[in-house]
């Protein structure tokens, strides 16, 4: 009897311990999972440059696409091309690479024209969200990137794309746009469906 109930006292010392701390851990996975991929972090800053004005982050590999302001020796804007877009490799070495022709034309170019209503300002029309973006600088001289994000202006941080894999391309499941209110400076969050 003795030996039964030391026997007990092993399994309950030494594995219920294991056996909760892995039940919590599954569920602790599940509420990952239900939550999506957007918990994913990287341990990176978004970006090296000072000229960064918003970044696009994806569930499925660890690259970013950033899109740095392209400003010329006076500071002003570069008219011909305003934004220079670029890949950062994470998932090896984290150096550059230029987007490829389709990456540009279907999923994170762009177009642009000046505004001309501001001085030094351009509106972006960007492929992956399909609304513009107002590009000027300030009056500090820091380029700022500007939205609609849930019906409000806010300064646009960066866009998370949920995708699964099918047979030949990307399917596109959601847009997590992420800002900062212009007028509260409150965090704000809106969710485009394709």
């Amino acid at each position: 009897m003795l030996k039964i109930r030391l026997l007990q006292l092993f399994i309950a010392l030494f594995f219920l311990p294991a056996f909760m701390q892995a039940r919590h851990f599954s569920k602790l996975q599940q509420k990952l999972k239900k939550t999506t991929n957007e918990l994913f972090v990287k341990e990176k800053s978004p970006s090296d440059s000072n000229k960064l004005l918003f970044y696009i982050e994806q569930n499925k590999n660890k690259n970013t696409v950033f899109y740095d302001v392209n400003k010329l020796a006076d500071g002003k804007i570069n008219p011909k091309k305003p934004v220079v877009v670029y890949w950062k490799n994470f998932a090896t070495d984290g150096k550059k690479e230029e987007l490829s022709y389709f990456e540009w034309k279907m999923a994170y170019g762009f177009d642009f024209k000046v505004n001309k209503a501001k001085n030094n300002s351009f509106v972006l029309f960007l492929k992956s969200i399909k609304r513009d973006v107002q590009v000027y600088i300030d009056a500090d001289r820091q380029a700022k990137c500007v939205m609609k994000i849930k019906g409000k202006m806010a300064y646009l941080n960066k866009i998370f794309v949920q995708a699964t894999q099918t047979m030949f391309l990307p399917q596109v499941e959601y847009l997590g746009v992420y800002g900062t209110e212009l007028i509260s400076g409150k965090q704000i969050y809106e969710k485009i469906l394709p």
